[in-house]
């Protein structure tokens, strides 16, 4: 970032002026204050925030908002408690200063909350994801998310078939009001959603 000289203007303010290159292009960015000192300072901040990026909140909003549609509706809904997660421990953070270890922090909690072994790996998923998107945008040059593993240990349940007195309870009332509902869903495997 090249500086130019500080000026005052007509106004009265003094302003700074800065070369910075955005999308590929050279663009100039003025600064204004009462003082120099003020001008400067405001440049300075500036500066600062751009060096650290974007906060993750602003990032993931903006992942979702672009992704969000073209995820399947079951998906959205075992993405969104992820989400959530994501936006409550990292929100106002730094997204390039976030690192491999505090995901993997961040997921050990998780554990140590006896979290289950599916919903943590959703967790990692999303991040992952807004991580990637994050890469696409020019907010880091690498995926924080590609290295953390799930915690080994988490509980994993495997989905348990009826007992035979639900199925019998099914087959008996497959004409009352969405009976033939439950008897498809029994017979072919499928699930609700």
């Amino acid at each position: 970032m090249a500086t130019s000289k500080t000026k005052r203007r007509a106004d009265g303010l003094f302003q700074v002026r800065v070369m910075v290159m955005e999308n590929g292009k050279k663009v100039r960015k003025s600064f204004y204050g009462k003082t120099q000192q003020e001008a400067k300072r405001k440049m300075l901040e500036w500066q600062a925030k751009q060096d650290s990026g974007q906060p993750f909140r602003a990032v993931a909003t903006a992942w979702q908002e672009k992704h969000w549609n073209e995820i399947a509706a079951g998906t959205q809904v075992s993405y969104n408690p992820a989400l959530l997660r994501a936006l409550d421990e990292f929100g106002d953070y730094p997204i390039r200063n976030i690192t491999p270890l505090d995901l993997q922090k961040s997921m050990e909690r998780m554990a140590a909350q006896m979290y289950a072994h599916h919903s943590v790996a959703i967790y990692l998923s999303v991040l992952n994801q807004i991580f990637e998107y994050a890469i696409l945008q020019g907010d880091r040059q690498d995926n924080p998310a590609a290295t953390p593993k799930v915690p080994k240990g988490l509980s994993s349940r495997t989905r348990e078939c009826p007992e035979d007195e639900a199925l019998e309870l099914i087959r008996q009332h497959v004409d009352d009001e969405f009976g033939l509902f439950a008897y498809m869903l029994l017979y072919t495997g499928l699930r609700r959603g």
